[in-house]
């Protein structure tokens, strides 16, 4: 037929029953599940990137936890609050190494000495021993040779360090004096080239 087309009418595929309501187009905006209700100025507030309070309909155990994009305000919060582990071990240096020992003994014990008198104590011969095994383990291996680094090293490391002897301006200078002098008590002399000295020197009088 001129004029246009004709034939059968075209089918709607459309029933009344699949188009959605206005009232259900509202509620499925305000719903929990919904992504308009994370962020919705009245929506409440989430605590984590998953909120296992949501009342799903679904019949799957798993669907309780849903997750939600979270605003960058809430991804800043939670990266914010993650602990800080600082940097993997394996990827310290030695130096690195040592600096996070020296960081806990400071926090620990008075004085790095102090921390050497608490390694290094002798338990009584009789009454309990409140040593951990980890702590009497350490040392007696360490004691007995049973590492490269013995003790004979770490006394003549001692010895030659710089450290170890008065500088021009310490106010101990005159225990240079004391250095080897068998007569006197090292315990009482400071710097440690002169006490070792004077311990040895000790020794060979007795």
């Amino acid at each position: 037929m001129a004029g246009g087309r004709t034939g059968r009418p075209r089918k709607s595929w459309l029933s009344d029953k699949d188009v959605p309501k206005l009232a259900d187009v509202q509620a499925a905006a305000t719903s929990p599940i919904s992504p308009l209700a994370f962020h919705s100025p009245s929506a409440p507030p989430r605590d984590s990137l998953f909120d296992t309070n949501i009342q799903s309909t679904f019949t799957t155990p798993s669907a309780a936890r849903v997750p939600y994009l979270a605003s960058p305000v809430q991804l800043r919060t939670l990266y914010n609050e993650l602990p800080d582990t600082g940097p993997m071990r394996h990827n310290l240096t030695r130096s690195e190494h040592l600096d996070v020992v020296l960081k806990a003994i400071t926090e620990n014990f008075t004085s790095f000495g102090d921390f050497l008198d608490c390694f290094t104590l002798e338990p009584p011969r009789s009454g309990p021993d409140t040593r951990s095994s980890t702590h009497k383990s350490v040392l007696s291996h360490w004691l007995r040779g049973g590492t490269n680094f013995r003790p004979v090293h770490f006394v003549t490391a001692i010895y030659r360090n710089r450290y170890s002897v008065p500088a021009r301006g310490s106010k101990y200078r005159d225990e240079l004096e004391r250095a080897f002098d068998g007569d006197c008590d090292a315990k009482e002399l400071h710097y440690a080239r002169i006490g070792l000295s004077a311990w040895a020197a000790a020794l060979m009088t007795k």
